[in-house]
């Protein structure tokens, strides 16, 4: 169903605009940090971003070409009404990137608890924290992901979607734990897990494969050709 706005909506026009990056609450605020400092700043310098805070309204998000949530703000969800003016500046060719449990931010029927009781999907915590599979090796933002090793430890996630219209990349199951879904003119998409989180394991384990997140991350986040 159609909605009536009084701001602009990015398009082809706006591939230079800004990255919005909104932090949540809680651990989200180091997820941000992680990512300006591994992703943009080093890998993407040329990319405008800003830091949004904890909450970022809807009617800002037509400033960004992408949105980054990184974590769910349990102190402010978004409300039905705001959740329908995002997907319209996502129909109308905005990007959103959830990371983690931030998709638990979109309920579609407030109050109510079940896979459809949000637009993306729900997010789930996985205790066995079991081993995904890659799904579509050649997925352009899978690109570079595997240089450091075939089987990375990242492979390994405890947080995953429950989303049956997404592409998945990389999951089990039903379960997503990297994937897309695109809406007319624009895209979601999904990470179930935290770079911070894995760069802390990784200096515990001596491992060095986190850096194929951080490829994943950056093929997100690089402006994409008109």
């Amino acid at each position: 169903m159609g909605i009536s706005l009084s701001w602009g909506f990015p398009g082809s026009a706006h591939a230079d605009q800004a990255i919005g990056l909104v932090a949540g609450n809680g651990y989200g605020r180091s997820e941000v940090q992680s990512i300006i400092r591994n992703v943009l700043d080093r890998e993407l310098p040329q990319v405008v971003y800003e830091e949004c805070g904890d909450y970022l309204s809807p009617e800002d998000y037509s400033k960004y070409r992408m949105v980054v949530l990184a974590g769910p703000n349990s102190d402010r969800p978004y409300t039905a009404e705001e959740v329908a003016k995002i997907e319209d500046y996502i129909r109308r060719g905005g990007n959103l990137l959830l990371i983690n449990q931030s998709p638990k931010m979109f309920p579609v029927v407030e109050g109510r608890a079940g896979d459809s009781s949000c637009l993306f999907g729900r997010s789930y915590y996985l205790r066995n924290n079991p081993n995904a599979f890659v799904l579509q090796p050649d997925a352009e933002i899978l690109q570079g992901a595997f240089e450091h090793g075939e089987n990375p430890s990242w492979l390994q996630g405890n947080v995953m979607l429950k989303g049956p219209d997404w592409d998945a990349f990389i999951g089990l199951k039903d379960f997503i734990l990297v994937g897309q879904l695109t809406l007319e003119k624009g895209h979601v998409y999904y990470l179930g897990s935290e770079l911070f989180r894995l760069q802390s394991n990784e200096k515990k384990t001596g491992g060095s494969d986190v850096e194929g997140w951080i490829r994943i991350l950056k093929n997100i986040l690089s402006p994409k050709d008109s």
